[in-house]
Formats: structure tokens, C-alpha cells, sequence
């Protein structure tokens, strides 16, 4: 997938708001379930999570007379990859997006149409790094 980058911008005021959300939805977590701790796939599900809510990469018109990309152009996905990207970092496995295209096309899919409860992202990458671990082994 390729990003026309001159149509993209990172806004550092709603990515702010993402990362203080996702630290306080993280810590009244912790809070609500009594635990010190949260593992590094609870912090890449809450990540993901308020990534796809505010969506902190916007895209720009240059002018009123600019149509907006239609559905299938990659700069509407921006956000749901840059969400990705950021709770594989978190694993501690290589992911393989080419072998796992299935999985990550769904994911997208959902990231893209529906609120994804943190808890269940979680879920998710504790499953795809065990998936990972499992096959290198």
C-alpha cells in the first residue's frame, strides 16, 4: 500500500489526546482489576484502540475544489495501519505480514468499521504473538 504523503498529516494535538486517553483508560484498568501491571499487549490494545477512535492523521484538501479520496484510496487507512503498527511493536515477535495477509486484511477491516473494545485488541496480539512464536519454534 502506498500513501500520497503530500495529502497526510500527523496532528500532534489529537495524537496527544490519543496517548493521555489510552493512559488513563489504561490506569483506571489497572485500578478497576487490581493489578499493578499491564503487559505489553494490554498497552498495545488500549493504544490501537484510541488510535482508531480520534484518528490522528488527518487527511488535507488543499482547496475547497478537492474531491476527498474515495473508500479504496490507502490514505483513508492510515490511521487503522498506523494502529497496527503500533501494537506489533509492542510484541515481541517479528510479524509476517505477507503470510499473515488474511489476518491483517480482517483486522484492518475491523479497525475500519467498527469501535474495537481495548480489551479484545489485546486479546488479539497475546494471540498473533503466541501464533508467531508457535511457527518460528
Amino acid at each position: 500500500m502506498r500513501f500520497d504523503e503530500s495529502r497526510l498529516v500527523l496532528n500532534p494535538d489529537i495524537l496527544m489526546e490519543a496517548v493521555g486517553s489510552f493512559y488513563r483508560q489504561l490506569q483506571q484498568f489497572k485500578t478497576d482489576h487490581e493489578i499493578s501491571w499491564a503487559d505489553r499487549h494490554k498497552s498495545g490494545g488500549f493504544m490501537m484502540s484510541w488510535i482508531c477512535r480520534l484518528k490522528p492523521i488527518q487527511i488535507l484538501v488543499s482547496s475547497i475544489t478537492d474531491e476527498i479520496a474515495p473508500p479504496d484510496e490507502p490514505e483513508l487507512l492510515a490511521n487503522e495501519l498506523f494502529a497496527i503498527h503500533i501494537g506489533l511493536s509492542c510484541l515481541d515477535v517479528t510479524p509476517d505480514l505477507l503470510g499473515d495477509y488474511d489476518f491483517f486484511d480482517s483486522l484492518i477491516k475491523r479497525l475500519r468499521e467498527r469501535e474495537c473494545p481495548p480489551e479484545y485488541l489485546s486479546s488479539m496480539l497475546y494471540l498473533y504473538e503466541r501464533l508467531r512464536q508457535s511457527i518460528s519454534a
